[in-house]
């Protein structure tokens, strides 16, 4: 197969990931944002806790300061559901791996 076939899909998508990335919120997003909501969303997704520092800075443009206290209350919430169902599948992958041993969580 060609070297540059194989390769091109992985470029593509690595294009989307940085132009998807240019900024961490719209103007208009930031005009209308439930930042409990937001934060939640983010948490879920992965994002580190500096994205705050991003989103501060997108939003500057458009005039708006994220309320902070409403973006925490979501990401901790969301990084709490996160992790549970990352335990879970952990859980399920160790039962898939040793049928019939039990494992407990956090072991």
């Amino acid at each position: 197969m060609n070297p540059l076939r194989q390769t091109l899909p992985l470029l593509a998508l690595s294009a989307a990931v940085v132009l998807a990335g240019c900024a961490a919120m719209s103007q208009e997003e930031c005009r209308t944002a439930d930042w409990g909501e937001q934060g939640m969303r983010d948490a879920l997704d992965g994002y580190p806790r500096s994205r705050l520092a991003d989103i501060r800075e997108a939003c500057a443009k458009a005039g708006v300061a994220p309320i902070e206290s409403l973006y925490w209350n979501g990401w901790n919430a969301g990084i709490a559901h996160r992790i549970a169902v990352l335990e879970r599948l952990e859980c399920g992958h160790h039962a898939l791996l040793h049928p019939g041993k039990r494992r407990t969580l956090g072991t």
